[in-house]
C-alpha cells in the first residue's frame, strides 16, 4: 500500500513554472510523485527556487540545464536556495525525495544554506548528478551569521536529523561564506549518512568577504564540516 496520494508527469518548463507557483501559494506537494518527462533548458528564466517540497521528485533520468538561480537574504533571515529550497518529509511514515535527476550547465548563488539540488535537506537525495560546468556559490555576506549557517554543497548546503545522500556525483565548483563541501556544506544531526557519493571536481573554497567575523569555517571534498552523521564509502577525485 502506497501513501502517495496523487501523481504528476511535468512535460516542458510551462508545467514546471505551474508547479512552482502551486508550491508558492502552500501546496508543498505531501506525499505526491512528481515525475519529469523530459530534459528541460531554463536558459530563458530565471529561477525561483521551490520554497518547500514534500514529495517525491522523480528525474527519471533527465537533465535540467541552464539552471540559473540568485537569491539572497535581505534582513539577514534563513534562506534556502537550489532547485528546491527546502526537502522537507511531511511526517514520520514518508520520506520527502529527490532522485534520478541531472543538473548541467547552471549557476545557484546566494542563500544561507545553497546546492544545486536542495538548500536544506531534511529528507533524501540519491542517484542525482551534479555536472562540472555547475557553479554552487552561497551567500558570502558573513555579516551576522554563526558558523556554519553560511553552507554550500555540490548537492545540497546543509542536510539535518535523520536524512540521507546515497549515490550522488558532483563535479560542481563551489564556494561558501562559512562551510563548503563538494557533496554537502554542513551535516549535523543523528542517523545522517552521506553514502556511495562522488567528488570529481577540484573547486571547493571557502570565500567571506571583507570584514567577515566568522573565523572558524571549513571546507571539504565531500562535506564541509559536520557535527553529527557518518559519510560512508564516498571518493573524491580531481
Amino acid at each position: 500500500m502506497s501513501l502517495l496520494l496523487d501523481s504528476l508527469k511535468l512535460l516542458n518548463y510551462k508545467e514546471v513554472e505551474q508547479c512552482n507557483k502551486a508550491n508558492s501559494e502552500g501546496n508543498n506537494f505531501d506525499y505526491w510523485t512528481v515525475k519529469l518527462a523530459n530534459d528541460m533548458d531554463m536558459s530563458a528564466h530565471q529561477w525561483e527556487p521551490i520554497i518547500t517540497f514534500s514529495g517525491f521528485l522523480n528525474g527519471e533520468g533527465h537533465t535540467i540545464s541552464h539552471l540559473n538561480v540568485s537569491k539572497y537574504s535581505q534582513q539577514w533571515e534563513e534562506v534556502y536556495v537550489g532547485l528546491i529550497g527546502k526537502l522537507s518529509s511531511p511526517d514520520y511514515k514518508f520520506e520527502a525525495k529527490v532522485a534520478n535527476l541531472t543538473i548541467k550547465s547552471s549557476t545557484i548563488k546566494g542563500g544561507t544554506n545553497t546546492g544545486a539540488i536542495v538548500g536544506r535537506c531534511s529528507g533524501i537525495v540519491e542517484y542525482c548528478l551534479v555536472a562540472n560546468d555547475v557553479t554552487v556559490e552561497g551567500d558570502l555576506r558573513t555579516g551576522n551569521f554563526a558558523f556554519c549557517e553560511l553552507s554550500a554543497g555540490g548537492i545540497a548546503g546543509t542536510i539535518t536529523y535523520l536524512n540521507r545522500i546515497n549515490g550522488c556525483v558532483s563535479g560542481a565548483t563551489v564556494k561558501a561564506g562559512s562551510c563548503a563541501g563538494g557533496i554537502v556544506g554542513y551535516i549535523d544531526g543523528k542517523q545522517i549518512t552521506i553514502e556511495d557519493c562522488l567528488y570529481f571536481g577540484n573547486n571547493i573554497s571557502k570565500v567571506s568577504l571583507e570584514g567577515s567575523d566568522i573565523q572558524y569555517s571549513r571546507w571539504g571534498w565531500i562535506v564541509g564540516e559536520y557535527g553529527k552523521g557518518n559519510v560512508v564509502h564516498s571518493y573524491f577525485t580531481d
